[in-house]
């Protein structure tokens, strides 16, 4: 009888920027399409004949961790090793980033890094480890602060935050041309970042006042430990979402607060282009 055939399983599962491993990786994926093209005319006797088309592809990996690798626009060698040994490999854009705190959960921050195709995606030798000895900063203890816009900000707390949904986004233009050999390519797109702020809105301190839609103020994240800040200079809020009240249950009131990135807001009456500094003190944009 035949030796059966074994599937691998994730427990060697790893991710790298070409030869260097990233940490605390929790799942990668990858997804590849061909557009491949369908042909009917007199030559084919009433059938169908397909053509190769253009190919692309796109993944993702999910990470434990407040910052990370890449941000937007980043090019980086994809290793995507599904034992240490084999797997797939390919030049990437990343096009979107998502950092995420559930402090109600108790849970680690996390964040994933969503890329797409710019060349082909290979299959085979991808050796990737992770040696690192990682410990990802808790939510506990993460501390949001706002503040009007101004050349030296004065931070006021935001009480009561249960989660957090940070992303980071650029919309990568793809093109294929003579020079692609049927590969799409892309180049690097505008930023733009979005987030989510759960809370419950507080009932004794008056000093915690919830931002009001279309107001412009920056915002500041404080990880726990002295883990550093994402400082985000000028967001503009947006919705309040998802207030509810439930007078049956009596569980306690909470909502959503929603803003995006606002470039540019007027310092002192000038207008001032603002910042985004991320906790490892990178300079995230301009």
């Amino acid at each position: 009888m035949p030796d059966q055939p074994v599937p691998y399983s994730g427990d060697k599962g790893a991710v790298g920027n070409g030869s260097a491993p990233l940490s605390a990786i929790g799942q990668w994926n990858v997804s590849v399409k061909a557009e491949n093209q369908t042909v009917v005319d007199s030559s084919t006797a009433g059938g169908t004949l397909r053509l190769a088309g253009n190919e692309d592809w796109s993944g993702s990996y999910r990470a434990n961790g407040a910052v990370p690798s890449f941000y937007p626009g980043a090019a980086f060698s994809f290793v995507g090793s599904i034992d240490g040994v084999n797997g797939v490999t390919g030049t990437a854009i990343v096009d979107s980033v998502k950092i995420d705190a559930d402090i109600a959960g108790g849970k680690p921050w996390t964040h994933e890094v969503a890329f797409s195709a710019n060349g082909p995606l290979s299959f085979g030798a991808a050796a990737a480890a992770d040696a690192s000895v990682a410990v990802p900063p808790s939510s506990i203890g993460t501390q949001v602060q706002l503040s009007s816009p101004a050349a030296t900000p004065e931070w006021t707390p935001l009480n009561q935050v249960t989660t957090i949904s940070l992303e980071f986004r650029r919309e990568n233009s793809p093109y294929v041309d003579s020079g692609t050999g049927g590969n799409v390519m892309r180049k690097c797109g505008p930023l733009d970042w979005t987030i989510a702020i759960g809370v419950h809105p507080d009932a004794e301190a008056t000093a915690s006042v919830l931002p009001m839609p279309a107001s412009v103020q920056g915002i500041e994240i404080t990880l726990p430990n002295s883990g550093g800040s994402f400082t985000l200079s000028w967001a503009q809020f947006s919705d309040l979402s998802d207030l509810v009240v439930n007078r049956a249950t009596q569980e306690i009131v909470s909502c959503v607060l929603h803003a995006a990135m606002c470039g540019v807001a007027s310092v002192g009456g000038t207008l001032t282009r603002g910042s985004i500094v991320d906790p490892a003190n990178n300079t995230v944009w301009p």
